[in-house]
């Protein structure tokens, strides 16, 4: 870093000497004799190692010094302007000015201030200066690049395609300077005059094909369809694989009836390995909701879901679109087996591990729920739902300590009363298991309070009281209760007539049971808690 400084220092000392030189040789000539241009010189360096220093104040004053030895000392003022650049507008325009005065051969201090101009929106000032610029430096492109740039910031095209030409003229054919133009005349809606400048870019890039898209899109804009679709097969000529080119045709042969090429050309695209994968989507989704429509297109979108599968294994998305399609056909199967791969590809997706959870759940695979609940555990423990998945499939193995404890842990992190009944009402279940009836009765109450119209909890609450004898009147009230809402579903039947049982009412209980076995004949719960009545009766 001293190295770097020390360059720089010797950098500023060499044209601040050679500024500051000029400065006061001009003043001797006009009979300034009392100059003494080497001290206004080492003034003027003193204050420049001040400003590197970071020391404004000091480096002010020395400047304002120089200028009080040697008031034609322009370099001073072009330093006193740069200071005041985002500090004083007016200021720095002032001293900016008066260096240009002393000197108006200055480049560098012209082009300061057209910077200046330019940060406060004077574009009409700052074209003026150019034009000095220009006029200094004729051969300088920069110079008429900043032109057009400037005519462009003052909304004036006309004079910014003037430069653009002028450019092309004097300095030849620019690949820069025709997009430019391009851009212009289709801001301003000219498509034919946009048209003419392509053509031209073609003539000088015959193999960029983006060149013969935009033609194509042009045309397309002006409803010119087949001159368009001439343009998107000169692509294909310089590159056969274009997956854009490939939609665009089976827009174009879909649009005439022809569903079969466009088909074909879809497939292409599909496989292509330029065209994005977020495009493929835009497609496959387009597709996917015509099929739904229409059964025929189902094939269709079976085969480009296919090719897409194929090329890209791996992308998430992909992997996605299919988990949905067969989820909705009712393929819960193969949707798992793509959320597998999804998870395999990038675990940290949350949104995929519940939606695999539910598949789970819907099959009734208790092994696959208990360990993706658990996997998916490890990396969102602040998820409630995934202590409710884990809690359930511990329930199916018995594992009632642990769904005491997930159900327990799961409710600290949930804050919609109806999910947290769900937590509490597991955690009363598992609390009966373990012999801890006074905890789950309190448990189970809290859970109705929190959500009174979950009727499964009330007829969980209801069984379970039977089961240890307590209360048993309850019981049959809230059973009764329960079944009034769900009189045709045979698990409210069947806890309804064993909380009778258990209350003493059998005859009443039979009642309800017999014509639940005619309704229900293959019910195992009716069957065993009928056989049970009718024991208790011999």
């Amino acid at each position: 870093m001293q190295n770097v400084l020390v360059k720089l220092s010797i950098f500023i000392f060499i044209i601040s000497l050679l500024a500051s030189c000029k400065s006061s040789q001009s003043v001797v000539s006009n009979g300034n004799t009392d100059i003494n241009k080497y001290e206004v010189t080492n003034v003027f360096l003193d204050a420049k190692r001040k400003l590197l220093q970071g020391n404004r104040t000091a480096a002010v004053e020395g400047f304002q010094k120089c200028i009080t030895k040697d008031n034609n000392h322009d370099a001073s003022y072009y330093e006193l302007a740069r200071i005041y650049e985002h500090q004083n507008f007016n200021k720095s325009i002032e001293y900016i000015n008066k260096a240009i005065e002393i000197d108006d051969t200055n480049v560098w201090y012209k082009e300061f201030l057209i910077g200046i101009y330019k940060d406060h929106k004077k574009y009409a000032e700052a074209i003026v200066l150019n034009k000095d610029l220009i006029s200094l430096e004729p051969d300088n492109k920069n110079y008429y690049y900043q032109r057009a740039n400037l005519f462009i910031y003052n909304d004036d095209n006309k004079n910014a395609l003037k430069t653009y030409n002028l450019i092309l003229k004097k300095f030849g054919y620019e690949e820069g300077i025709l997009s430019q133009k391009k851009q212009i005349y289709l801001s301003e809606g000219d498509y034919n005059k946009a048209m003419d400048v392509i053509e031209e870019l073609i003539v000088h890039n015959p193999e960029n094909k983006d060149y013969y898209g935009m033609l194509a899109e042009l045309y397309l804009n002006q409803g010119k369809t087949e001159e368009a679709m001439e343009n998107y097969k000169k692509i294909l000529k310089i590159d056969p694989t274009d997956g854009f080119v490939h939609f665009a045709l089976a827009d174009y042969y879909y649009s005439k009836g022809e569903k079969e090429r466009a088909q074909k050309e879809l497939e292409v695209g599909m496989a292509s390995d330029n065209m994005l994968v977020n495009r493929k989507m835009q497609l496959l989704i387009r597709v996917k909701e015509m099929a739904a429509e229409n059964v025929e297109m189902r094939s269709n979108f079976d085969k480009l879901l296919s090719i897409a599968t194929d090329k890209h294994q791996y992308e998430p998305k992909i992997l996605a679109l299919n988990a949905d399609y067969y989820n909705a056909q009712g393929k819960t199967f193969i949707a798992i087996g793509y959320f597998k791969r999804i998870l395999a590809v990038d675990s940290s997706r949350y949104v995929i591990w519940n939606e695999l959870l539910l598949a789970d759940s819907r099959i009734n695979d208790s092994k696959a729920l208990l360990n993706h609940s658990q996997r998916a555990l490890r990396l969102f423990p602040q998820h409630s739902n995934l202590y409710l998945f884990n809690a359930l499939a511990n329930a199916k193995y018995g594992n009632w300590r642990e769904v005491k404890e997930k159900s327990k842990m799961g409710s600290n992190f949930v804050y919609k009363k109806e999910e947290k009944a769900l937590l509490y009402s597991l955690r009363a279940k598992a609390e009966m298991h373990l012999g801890e009836i006074d905890d789950a009765v309190a448990n189970y109450k809290s859970a109705m309070s929190m959500d009174p119209s979950n009727t499964e909890i009330v007829r969980d609450y209801a069984y379970y009281l039977a089961v240890n004898n307590r209360t048993t009147y309850e019981a049959v009230a809230k059973a009764k209760y329960a079944l009034e809402l769900n009189s045709n579903k045979p698990s409210y039947i069947h806890v309804y007539s064993y909380c009778l049982f258990k209350d003493g009412q059998q005859e009443l209980a039979l009642q309800w049971l017999k014509p639940a076995l005619v309704k229900f004949p293959n019910n195992k719960k009716l069957q065993l808690l009928d056989m049970e009545i009718n024991k208790n009766e011999k």
